[in-house]
């Protein structure tokens, strides 16, 4: 069992891997200097750069720090899913932030968070169509407030004493009927 679920965790880790990689630019514009050669003193120094970030509450710098390693050291899927797993963590702080903004009425601020977290995770559909649907609720106008409805009916109490039989026993002269 402790195997399958090492064999997973290598093979969730590459797939990670894969979209990080291909996330970051497509490979037809990187120049073959470009590319990072794998590096793994590089890597734990970044890697430890992340470590210190994220627990000083910078993680954006933390997420950065972690894809750098990441980049330089493919093969440690421990940095590659810290890496993942932060930055799942900002886009739903980010969305978290506009969802409240947009029930406070905050929409251009709702808006911003969103496209911070698709800078973040520019791959995320679900983020995209959140966006393009707070920024159709912007241009909409604001609603009118309810006026109020003329023409309601005024209650008159009637001076006299009125019986009520709430069985709905009565007879034809108005008096309640004998059982």
């Amino acid at each position: 069992m402790r195997t399958l679920r090492q064999a997973a965790s290598v093979f969730s880790a590459g797939l990670l891997l894969c979209a990080l990689v291909c996330g970051q630019a497509p490979a037809t514009t990187q120049s073959p200097a470009a590319v990072e050669q794998p590096n793994p003193k590089r890597a734990q120094k970044a890697a430890e750069r992340g470590a210190k970030a994220e627990a000083a509450g910078r993680l954006e710098e933390a997420l950065a720090a972690y894809q750098e390693a990441a980049l330089l050291a493919p093969q440690d899927t421990a940095t590659v899913e810290r890496a993942a797993a932060l930055r799942s963590k900002l886009v739903r702080v980010y969305t978290e932030a506009a969802e409240r903004d947009a029930l406070a009425g905050h929409m251009d601020q709702a808006t911003e968070e969103l496209a911070a977290a698709l800078r973040i995770d520019p791959g995320d559909t679900i983020v995209a169509e959140r966006l393009a649907q707070m920024k159709t609720m912007t241009d909409e106008p604001p609603a009118k407030p309810a006026t109020e409805i003329s023409g309601l009916p005024k209650l008159q109490p009637l001076p006299e004493k009125h019986n009520l039989d709430l069985r709905g026993l009565k007879s034809a002269n108005g008096s309640p009927s004998p059982r």
